[in-house]
Protein backbone atom coordinates (compact mmCIF):
# COMPACT_ATOMS: atom_id res chain seq x y z
CA UNK A 1 0.00 0.00 0.00
CA UNK A 2 1.48 3.39 -0.78
CA UNK A 3 0.56 6.76 0.58
CA UNK A 4 1.51 10.31 0.05
CA UNK A 5 2.74 12.29 2.34
CA UNK A 6 0.93 15.42 1.85
CA UNK A 7 3.06 17.94 3.97
CA UNK A 8 5.95 20.16 2.93
CA UNK A 9 8.74 18.28 4.59
CA UNK A 10 9.83 16.42 1.53
CA UNK A 11 11.50 18.63 -0.51
CA UNK A 12 12.98 20.84 2.73
CA UNK A 13 15.48 17.89 3.72
CA UNK A 14 17.09 17.64 7.51
CA UNK A 15 17.79 20.50 9.30
CA UNK A 16 21.45 20.85 10.04
CA UNK A 17 22.79 18.46 13.01
CA UNK A 18 23.67 21.19 15.30
CA UNK A 19 20.46 22.99 14.97
CA UNK A 20 18.25 19.70 15.77
CA UNK A 21 16.91 19.17 19.32
CA UNK A 22 18.64 16.70 21.97
CA UNK A 23 16.84 15.48 25.23
CA UNK A 24 17.74 12.97 27.82
CA UNK A 25 14.64 10.73 28.35
CA UNK A 26 15.30 7.89 30.96
CA UNK A 27 19.25 8.22 30.38
CA UNK A 28 18.73 8.11 26.61
CA UNK A 29 19.89 10.65 24.32
CA UNK A 30 16.96 11.80 21.97
CA UNK A 31 17.80 13.70 18.96
CA UNK A 32 14.35 15.12 17.10
CA UNK A 33 15.04 14.51 13.53
CA UNK A 34 11.63 15.47 11.94
CA UNK A 35 8.94 16.96 13.85
CA UNK A 36 5.00 17.01 14.09
CA UNK A 37 5.02 20.55 12.72
CA UNK A 38 7.54 19.41 10.34
CA UNK A 39 5.35 16.62 8.55
CA UNK A 40 1.45 18.13 9.00
CA UNK A 41 1.33 15.96 11.99
CA UNK A 42 1.95 12.90 10.17
CA UNK A 43 4.88 11.67 11.82
CA UNK A 44 7.74 12.17 14.35
CA UNK A 45 11.54 10.86 13.75
CA UNK A 46 13.51 10.53 16.33
CA UNK A 47 16.96 8.93 16.82
CA UNK A 48 17.73 7.21 20.43
CA UNK A 49 20.64 6.58 21.50
CA UNK A 50 20.89 4.07 24.50
CA UNK A 51 23.45 2.55 26.65
CA UNK A 52 22.82 -0.99 28.10
CA UNK A 53 21.57 -1.29 31.67
CA UNK A 54 21.45 -4.89 32.85
CA UNK A 55 17.97 -5.79 33.81
CA UNK A 56 16.48 -2.44 33.97
CA UNK A 57 14.27 -1.10 31.02
CA UNK A 58 11.18 1.34 30.38
CA UNK A 59 8.29 -0.69 31.57
CA UNK A 60 5.66 -1.97 28.74
CA UNK A 61 3.21 0.91 27.52
CA UNK A 62 0.68 1.94 25.05
CA UNK A 63 0.85 4.42 22.31
CA UNK A 64 -3.11 3.99 21.57
CA UNK A 65 -2.89 5.56 18.16
CA UNK A 66 0.43 5.37 17.02
CA UNK A 67 2.51 2.94 15.67
CA UNK A 68 6.35 2.77 15.56
CA UNK A 69 9.33 1.92 13.30
CA UNK A 70 12.65 0.74 15.09
CA UNK A 71 15.16 0.75 12.81
CA UNK A 72 18.29 -0.12 14.38
CA UNK A 73 21.34 1.18 13.33
CA UNK A 74 23.52 -0.04 15.52
CA UNK A 75 23.97 -2.58 18.88
CA UNK A 76 21.34 -4.95 19.79
CA UNK A 77 17.34 -3.96 20.63
CA UNK A 78 15.50 -6.41 22.98
CA UNK A 79 11.90 -5.51 22.31
CA UNK A 80 8.86 -7.43 24.03
CA UNK A 81 5.57 -6.61 22.16
CA UNK A 82 2.30 -7.97 23.81
CA UNK A 83 4.16 -11.55 24.73
CA UNK A 84 6.17 -11.85 21.70
CA UNK A 85 9.52 -11.06 22.71
CA UNK A 86 13.34 -10.95 20.70
CA UNK A 87 16.06 -9.04 19.91
CA UNK A 88 16.94 -6.54 16.84
CA UNK A 89 20.64 -6.28 15.29
CA UNK A 90 21.51 -3.43 13.13
CA UNK A 91 19.58 -3.01 10.01
CA UNK A 92 16.57 -5.13 11.03
CA UNK A 93 12.78 -3.16 11.39
CA UNK A 94 11.01 -4.15 14.42
CA UNK A 95 7.11 -2.25 14.11
CA UNK A 96 5.42 -1.83 17.55
CA UNK A 97 1.82 -1.85 16.45
CA UNK A 98 -1.05 1.36 17.76
CA UNK A 99 -2.71 0.01 20.96
CA UNK A 100 -0.46 -3.00 21.86
CA UNK A 101 2.10 -2.96 25.20
CA UNK A 102 5.80 -2.92 24.23
CA UNK A 103 8.84 -1.79 25.79
CA UNK A 104 12.05 -2.55 24.25
CA UNK A 105 15.72 -2.07 25.89
CA UNK A 106 19.60 -2.38 24.93
CA UNK A 107 20.11 -6.14 24.71
CA UNK A 108 24.52 -6.46 25.17
CA UNK A 109 27.00 -4.05 26.93
CA UNK A 110 28.11 -0.98 24.67
CA UNK A 111 25.53 1.66 22.91
CA UNK A 112 22.05 1.20 20.46
CA UNK A 113 21.50 3.48 17.72
CA UNK A 114 18.05 3.47 16.41
CA UNK A 115 15.85 5.20 14.28
CA UNK A 116 12.09 5.64 15.52
CA UNK A 117 9.53 6.47 12.97
CA UNK A 118 6.34 7.28 14.69
CA UNK A 119 3.06 7.45 12.84
CA UNK A 120 0.75 9.88 13.36
CA UNK A 121 2.92 12.46 14.71
CA UNK A 122 3.08 14.04 18.34
CA UNK A 123 5.36 12.15 20.22
CA UNK A 124 7.80 15.04 19.77
CA UNK A 125 5.86 16.66 22.06
CA UNK A 126 6.05 13.93 24.80
CA UNK A 127 10.25 14.09 24.22
CA UNK A 128 9.59 17.93 24.87
CA UNK A 129 7.45 17.47 27.69
CA UNK A 130 9.30 14.80 29.72
CA UNK A 131 12.96 14.76 28.81
CA UNK A 132 15.66 17.46 29.72
CA UNK A 133 17.39 19.53 27.09
CA UNK A 134 20.60 17.98 26.22
CA UNK A 135 23.31 19.20 23.54
CA UNK A 136 25.16 17.84 20.61
CA UNK A 137 27.93 15.85 23.06
CA UNK A 138 25.42 14.60 25.15
CA UNK A 139 26.38 10.68 25.83
CA UNK A 140 23.62 8.23 27.39
CA UNK A 141 23.38 7.85 31.26
CA UNK A 142 24.17 3.96 32.48
CA UNK A 143 22.92 4.25 35.76
CA UNK A 144 19.38 4.81 35.57
CA UNK A 145 17.64 3.23 38.73
CA UNK A 146 13.95 1.32 38.86
CA UNK A 147 13.04 3.78 40.82
CA UNK A 148 13.80 7.01 38.26
CA UNK A 149 11.36 4.55 35.51
CA UNK A 150 8.68 4.27 37.79
CA UNK A 151 8.73 8.23 38.08
CA UNK A 152 8.84 8.80 34.90
CA UNK A 153 5.55 6.23 34.38
CA UNK A 154 3.65 8.43 37.07
CA UNK A 155 4.48 11.59 35.45
CA UNK A 156 3.47 10.58 31.82
CA UNK A 157 0.30 8.83 33.79
CA UNK A 158 -0.68 11.82 35.23
CA UNK A 159 0.18 14.48 32.42
CA UNK A 160 0.10 12.75 29.14
CA UNK A 161 -3.23 10.84 28.19
CA UNK A 162 -3.75 12.49 25.29
CA UNK A 163 -0.75 10.26 23.83
CA UNK A 164 -0.21 7.22 26.62
CA UNK A 165 -2.94 6.76 28.26
CA UNK A 166 -2.28 3.40 29.50
CA UNK A 167 1.29 4.19 30.00
CA UNK A 168 3.45 1.74 32.09
CA UNK A 169 1.02 -0.93 33.02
Amino acid sequence: MWSALTSPFVGRGLRELDGLERYVLIGDVVTLLLDSEDTDNELTLHEVVSVYREGVAMRMHVHPAQTQYFRVMHGIMGYQIGEQRGTANPGDIVVMPAGVPHRTWTAQPGELHALVLTTPGGLDETIRRFGTRAERSTRPVMDITEWEIDELCEQMLTHDTSVVPQMCE
